[in-house]
């Protein structure tokens, strides 16, 4: 059985906080003293990373205006503007990935099938399922970050690794 006791909630404002807070401390990994990836790693890190770093990407347009929606029906004003922080640090997720994608020779996507199908599920659905579907998304970022750092021998990236899934 998990144990909840430790844990508290967070109310919209305090989440914007922490978004806030997250934007001064943005992470500068130095890629001067990187090795070289083998081609095994390579091969391996390439499907997901990408498609991690093309969804990471997203401007957000549909979830920005339903959450606007959701803030001025619920009057809960905090939400949007906490939502467009997280957007931004999901982008700065996306930025890194892409330096450390191009650092090792790896082609970006410009599109990805998980991207796609995540974008179809929860476009223009509304608020419920555009978050829902973040939440699951960060869930398995999660646990997918934590099978990268045993993955790659990239202290760079470890660093950022390490961060992220703080």
């Amino acid at each position: 059985m998990l144990d909840y006791s430790g844990l508290r909630s967070y109310g919209y404002s305090e989440w914007f906080e922490h978004y806030v807070e997250n934007r001064k401390q943005v992470l500068a990994v130095d890629f001067s003293q990187e090795g070289t990836l083998t081609e095994s790693e390579k091969a391996l890190l390439y499907p997901s990373i990408a498609d991690f770093q093309r969804g990471e990407a997203s401007e957000g347009k549909h979830l920005l205006a339903a959450s606007k929606r959701f803030a001025r029906t619920a009057g809960q004003p905090a939400y949007a503007d906490t939502i467009k922080l997280f957007i931004e640090e999901e982008n700065q997720h996306s930025a890194y990935l892409k330096e450390f994608m191009q650092f090792h020779g790896m082609q970006l996507k410009k599109n990805s099938v998980l991207d796609g199908v995540f974008r179809l599920v929860r476009k223009g659905k509304g608020i419920h399922p555009e978050v829902a579907v973040l939440v699951s998304a960060e869930i398995i970022a999660i646990c997918y970050y934590a099978a990268l750092r045993n993955a790659s021998s990239s202290p760079s990236f470890e660093i950022y690794l390490r961060e992220d899934s703080a």
